[in-house]
């Protein structure tokens, strides 16, 4: 029988300014997210501890932010530390200390990510520093060469800021592929994706973790009632065909991309 998982949630910005997306959550919101998880008991651990093999508490739950964005440290780092808790954050180091370009925002709205000396902060609190590639790029658009180097540097780049192994991964835009997860699986231990989950031979491996993905409508009691399902394995119709939405911005990305390819070839041609 498979054991209840690890609820892992996933946060990305945690800002009060208006978003064309939906994975901006409000400050006040993810205040009371916080304390919500404290009275039902819930206590924060990391991919470090499970790999330390550490006993786990009775309510365990993994709070993991996506992008690594300055709002992380401005914002959700005191409240974690003002109540004694933990977060994994994945950084695409490319875009440390710069604003990111691969979202479909109004207004091209940018968001700036947490610079070097932030990221370091954030390890010496007590945070968990994990990988989210290079470039966040979409992995499945790689070819094996690009793959490895966006799954090696990053690691690398990190784990030199911060003076310690980076064993975590995030799929850019929570996608990925086989191809892909195998080559995650010779340099991470463990890798999270998207939000519903996978059996290999009837367990749940470490190399496509599901997570709880927390929106800006959730109220912070519908995210208690998604942790509690996700320790069933269990998730929302609804959440699912959000996350589909995340291609839109994987559109985005090749569209650029390709007239990038295309304008450079034109200049060299002349």
């Amino acid at each position: 029988m498979q054991k209840p998982l690890i609820p892992i949630l996933a946060y990305h910005k945690i800002d009060d300014r208006p978003d064309f997306g939906v994975t901006s959550r409000k400050i006040s919101d993810f205040k009371e997210d916080l304390h919500l998880l404290k009275e039902h008991g819930y206590q924060t651990v990391t991919f470090k501890e499970l790999d330390r093999g550490e006993d786990l508490p009775s309510n365990p739950v993994i709070i993991t932010f996506d992008d690594g964005y300055e709002s992380f440290y401005t914002q959700a780092l005191p409240l974690l530390l003002e109540l004694g808790l933990k977060a994994v954050v994945f950084i695409p180091t490319a875009f440390a200390g710069y604003e990111n370009d691969w979202d479909v925002q109004w207004g091209d709205h940018r968001y700036r990510h947490m610079d070097k000396a932030h990221i370091l902060e954030c390890h010496r609190r007590g945070m968990e520093i994990g990988s989210h590639m290079v470039h966040h790029l979409y992995p499945g658009f790689l070819d094996d060469r690009r793959l490895e180097y966006e799954l090696t540097a990053s690691k690398e780049q990190l784990s030199r800021w911060i003076g310690d192994t980076v064993i975590s991964l995030s799929y850019p835009f929570g996608k990925y592929n086989a191809r892909v997860v195998s080559a995650a699986s010779q340099h991470y231990r463990y890798a999270v994706g998207q939000s519903a989950a996978v059996l290999v031979n009837g367990r749940l491996s470490p190399l496509f973790l599901p997570r709880v993905n927390v929106y800006r409508m959730d109220s912070p009691h519908q995210l208690i009632k998604k942790a509690g399902r996700a320790r069933g394995g269990i998730f929302s119709l609804r959440d699912r065909l959000i996350q589909k939405g995340a291609w839109a911005s994987i559109a985005l990305q090749y569209y650029k991309q390709t007239s990038e390819r295309k304008t450079g070839n034109h200049a060299q041609a002349n």
